[in-house]
């Protein structure tokens, strides 16, 4: 017969310790599953990212302002009394003020130029 040594032999554990070991290890697998919820933002970091979401004044958005400002204005203007204040023709401020082919300058262009300028 050949003798095992005492480091060598099956260790037995009672029920209740393998129960407790169990218990222990469904636990932590539970633990690691759960989605863990970020913290809560400061009012600060929010208007910060909103701000930084929102970005500031790019060339397009300004071109975008400057021509619905021009084209709600070109249909309210009277154009009687401004060629009265300024001594220019109804007929020359319509010019002035209307869409151009690309290239072609007028005071709308030049104004639409002056604002992607900067």
């Amino acid at each position: 017969m050949v003798k095992r040594s005492p480091s060598t032999s099956p260790s037995f554990e009672s029920e209740a310790e393998a129960d407790i070991k169990s218990a222990h290890i469904r636990d932590q697998d539970q633990a690691s599953k759960t989605p863990k919820k970020p913290p809560k933002k400061s009012l600060q970091e929010v208007k910060s990212e909103l701000n930084n979401e929102r970005e500031s004044w790019t060339p397009e958005k300004k071109h975008i302002v400057v021509e619905a400002l021009l084209d709600a204005g070109y249909g309210s203007l009277d154009f009687k009394a401004i060629s009265e204040r300024t001594g220019l023709t109804p007929l020359q401020l319509r010019d002035a003020l209307k869409k151009r082919p690309e290239g072609k300058t007028n005071l709308r262009s030049k104004i639409i130029a002056s604002v992607n300028a900067k």
